[in-house]
């Protein structure tokens, strides 16, 4: 991930630490999705104008990457390895942050698609006829009947 513009340059560098977990579940013919990661990245950046050009580095770290939290409630704090670097920390907290959770929703959104293909399987109350599937079951005195092509 980069950002930049006249001013300055700022790009995620490394992800130092992705540990974690991710699963998916069939329950009830319904998918559960359980994931959670601690995230742990390294950032460097530089002004492009004025005499100090050097390059700053920081870190960033994501304790809290689950199913628990929505995207928005993520935590995500910056930090940069000299004082100087303040400022462009900041920036990497003001915009680089939306970007961060852009590619996590995306994360997450992927894991979902991929995790519940060829995951809802039939049960024993499955009736398989043709091209369809016919599941029945008794839910507070009703019939209930779902169809599902596959």
């Amino acid at each position: 991930l980069k950002i930049e513009n006249d001013d300055y340059i700022c790009e995620i560098k490394e992800l130092k630490r992705c540990s974690g977990e991710a699963s998916a579940n069939n329950r009830k013919a319904k998918l559960v999705f359980l994931y959670e990661w601690q995230i742990e990245g390294k950032w460097e950046g530089s002004m492009r104008k004025g005499e100090n050009q050097t390059k700053y580095e920081g870190s960033f770290e994501i304790p809290n990457l689950s199913d628990e939290n929505n995207i928005d409630e993520i935590n995500i704090t910056f930090f940069a390895e000299k004082s100087k670097g303040e400022k462009l920390k900041e920036i990497m907290k003001k915009q680089g942050e939306s970007l961060i959770r852009q590619k996590l929703a995306e994360y997450v959104r992927l894991l979902k698609e991929e995790f519940s293909q060829g995951l809802i399987l039939p049960t024993k109350n499955t009736i398989t006829t043709n091209n369809t599937q016919s599941i029945s079951s008794t839910n507070n005195s009703k019939t209930v009947i779902h169809t599902q092509l596959p």
